[in-house]
């Protein structure tokens, strides 16, 4: 595999793409006036090879004399590109699979301009929105920007929040439940929904089934028993001991203080 990968990267330093100085295996080429196409080539695990590929808009990245000596030394990281996708490449046949899908897409996509590119992203993001909030839609709850609340029990909320990183185009699922009586951050209960290790999801190029399939996991498991269990019984439950976010140090009048809290120190 270490071959294949080898190889590549020479194929691709005699091409017309430009590798940044600084990071081996980072491509670039510009193709408008304010976009590049990026693809960034890694070997993972020895096992295979991780190609992500897609157009980017420069005007970010304008952080030098100008964009092409900026990406000559640093490149684009893969979750900063636009409007991106990815491909995997095992072997010979794999690898011949996934060029195949880079430069069609690519043919595709080069003559677009930045806010082209942008609104293409703009309405993938609002589909990929769109599909969490039909997961959540049976249960009653109520929208705004990208949280989704409902009320649970007098003055207590439950909410979902599809929260952008601050560094990168990825998204963090956080699963949040609190009372109005207390001006806490995080409140009674507070965790995020996590796969393989990671809190972080990139929206593009994970497989969107299966994307979907891990959030509706998560709030199976740790959303829905807020609407389906008595919450004097929820203190019981370890997993809601474990994420009590406020240390008890805000819980005088909260569900946490006078269920859960009480219930661990009777020794139950």
């Amino acid at each position: 595999m270490r071959a294949l990968y080898d190889s590549c990267l020479a194929v691709l330093r005699t091409s017309c793409l430009t590798e940044a100085t600084h990071h081996p295996g980072q491509f670039f080429q510009l193709t408008t006036e304010k976009t590049a196409f990026i693809l960034n080539i890694t070997l993972e695990a020895d096992a295979y090879l991780h190609i992500v590929y897609g157009f980017t808009s420069t005007a970010f990245f304008a952080l030098g004399p100008g964009e092409k000596e900026y990406f000559l030394q640093t490149g684009a990281r893969s979750n900063d590109i636009t409007l991106r996708r990815c491909a995997d490449a095992w072997d010979a046949e794999s690898l011949v699979r996934a060029e195949a899908d880079i430069r069609g897409f690519y043919e595709a996509h080069r003559a677009f301009d930045k806010d082209e590119l942008l609104n293409i992203a703009r309405e993938e993001r609002k589909e990929f929105i769109a599909q969490v909030g039909a997961i959540l839609k049976p249960h009653k709850f109520r929208k705004k920007g990208n949280i989704w609340t409902t009320q649970v029990e007098n003055d207590f909320i439950l909410e979902f929040h599809a929260q952008k990183s601050s560094f990168s185009d990825e998204y963090y699922f956080n699963i949040h439940f609190y009372s109005r009586k207390v001006s806490q951050p995080f409140g009674c209960f507070y965790t995020r929904v996590t796969a393989g290790g990671s809190d972080r999801f990139d929206w593009q190029l994970l497989e969107r089934d299966a994307l979907l399939r891990t959030l509706e996991s998560g709030i199976r498991q740790r959303l829905l028993p807020f609407l389906t269990t008595p919450l004097s019984n929820l203190g019981r439950e370890n997993w809601i001991w474990q994420s009590c976010a406020c240390s008890r140090n805000a819980c005088v009048h909260c569900w946490v203080e006078k269920n859960l809290w009480e219930y661990k120190e009777r020794g139950n």
